[in-house]
């Protein structure tokens, strides 16, 4: 029993190689708070740009979206939420969101990450994660904020 007990100390868990992305981000509160700071500037962005998509929203729509926000990408990294709302093109869809639109939004993304995120690797894993959900976000190509109606 004492070389079992031993060997266990001594042996680290395989179970820590499994470890979700949210774990070793270190938990949801850690994904909240990258959220939150991501959100902070989208929303303050300038009403030409990024900032034009909360001009005359509610709080209480904007608190609900907050939320959904949160829990897709608490869901999406392993984290133990449930993610209740649409999907994301059906989320997104019509609302004109060009290139350069998702462009500007990950760059406030990855500033959001590097804020919260100390490790390199764990930073990578993340943005690609968010990444990857472009082409459901996305309505056009252009360059220009918006694409032309």
């Amino acid at each position: 029993m004492r070389a079992l007990l031993a060997a266990l100390l001594i042996v680290p868990a395989a179970a820590s190689a499994e470890e979700s992305l949210c774990a070793r981000l270190g938990g949801p509160g850690t994904v909240a708070a990258i959220m939150e700071s991501f959100g902070d500037r989208m929303r303050t962005d300038d009403a030409d740009k990024l900032g034009r998509f909360w001009l005359h929203r509610g709080t209480d729509g904007v608190e609900r979206e907050r939320r959904l926000a949160v829990a897709f990408v608490q869901n999406a990294a392993g984290c133990s939420i449930a993610y209740n709302g649409r999907e994301m093109d059906r989320t997104h869809r019509g609302m004109g969101i060009s290139a350069r639109d998702w462009d500007r939004a990950m760059e406030y993304f990855r500033l959001a990450v590097w804020k919260h995120v100390d490790d390199p690797g764990l930073r990578v894993e993340i943005i690609a994660l968010v990444s990857k959900t472009r082409g459901q976000i996305v309505d056009c190509e252009d360059r220009v904020y918006g694409c032309p109606r």
